[in-house]
């Protein structure tokens, strides 16, 4: 296999950090793929997952948005790109706490940065480029983390027409009225929105992994308010959103109280699209936790033909759903005839 290809994008000024990983075989017609992140996890996260595509012929995209994973401005960071080969445990811990350190100043510069401007641009640079290499010769598919779900309606409709369909996994209504106790829940938000106003960004390392840009956390909790979320403020953007939609969530996902109700509210957010809604038990399919963010984990790789990874490379390579889990089907009716993995 060839090896992963750094790149550079520049997104309206902001240089992000994108990977290619080209296809095991360039002659092969199998679609070419774009890994849209979730909130505050890294791309190299991804890696694992865009390498088992790219082995079965997939080019694929990862990428950071802007303050997150590698995405800084160029020369913010002290370490850049430098190995830490060779380094001592000591010293290894001064390094990586001298670059927590300049990320979280560069957070504290951007508190204007937004999900959907900001990171929008970001998922757009990144369509552009996997549909200006490989658009033209291969499909087009999306795999959308959670908010790298909720972004895909808000890409350019010239962009959108040449996407021939989306996996989400975990991409469901966080609403505060799908909380257990509501109340409760707004009360956590406030604390978490003051601490935000004191400390000059969103303080979210501790649950998500990393740290924030305050506007992001902000914009993230303002939505919870709402029943419809995200769509409370693109709402007719969502009503004209067609791309076909496999929306995949775990009955071991922290955030999945309420389950059935998250994930079908998204969905119903987009009454355009053709979409089918599976609900999956990890534990009942013989799976390794998947959770919120673990079904795309490097340790799902040797579960084989019955394991998660291959449930989702078959809709990603050829729009095939497994007989799996609880699923129902929205707008268009179902995506295509259901058939055993």
């Amino acid at each position: 296999m060839l090896p992963p290809e750094p790149l550079q994008l520049n997104s309206n000024g902001f240089i992000i950090q994108a990977t290619h990983f080209p296809p095991s075989t360039p002659s092969s017609t199998a679609p070419a793929v774009l890994i849209a992140p979730a909130t505050a996890v890294q791309a190299a996260f991804y890696a694992a997952f865009a390498a088992f595509l790219a082995a079965r012929g997939c080019p694929v995209l990862t990428f950071d948005y802007r303050y997150s994973g590698k995405s800084y401005p160029p020369g913010s960071l002290p370490l850049g790109e430098k190995t830490e080969a060779n380094v001592s445990a000591e010293e290894l811990i001064v390094r990586r706490k001298a670059e927590d350190d300049a990320k979280l100043a560069q957070i504290k510069l951007a508190p204007e940065c937004r999900i959907d401007r900001e990171y929008r641009w970001d998922m757009e640079t990144a369509l552009r480029w996997v549909l200006g290499r490989y658009g033209s010769v291969r499909d087009v598919v999306v795999v959308g983390h959670s908010v790298g779900g909720h972004l895909l309606p808000l890409m350019p409709q010239d962009l959108l027409v040449k996407v021939s369909r989306s996996l989400w996994v975990g991409a469901m209504n966080p609403a505060l009225v799908f909380a257990p106790d509501p109340a409760e829940q707004a009360k956590r938000m406030k604390t978490i929105l003051d601490a935000t106003d004191k400390l000059g960004y969103f303080p979210s390392k501790q649950l998500y992994g990393q740290d924030l840009p305050s506007g992001v956390g902000q914009q993230w909790f303002g939505w919870m308010k709402y029943d419809n979320y995200w769509a409370h403020d693109h709402a007719p953007t969502f009503q004209h959103f067609t791309t076909p939609v496999l929306t995949l969530a775990f009955t071991d996902d922290a955030l999945t109280q309420g389950l059935v109700a998250k994930t079908d509210a998204i969905v119903l957010s987009l009454p355009a699209s053709r979409t089918t809604r599976l609900n999956l038990d990890p534990k009942r399919e013989g799976w390794k936790a998947c959770g919120h963010v673990a079904a795309f984990a490097a340790n799902h790789a040797d579960e084989g033909c019955e394991g998660v990874w291959n449930l989702m490379g078959q809709w990603i390579l050829d729009r095939r759903v497994a007989k799996k889990g609880e699923a129902r089907h929205f707008g268009g009716g179902c995506l295509a005839p259901m058939a055993k993995l």
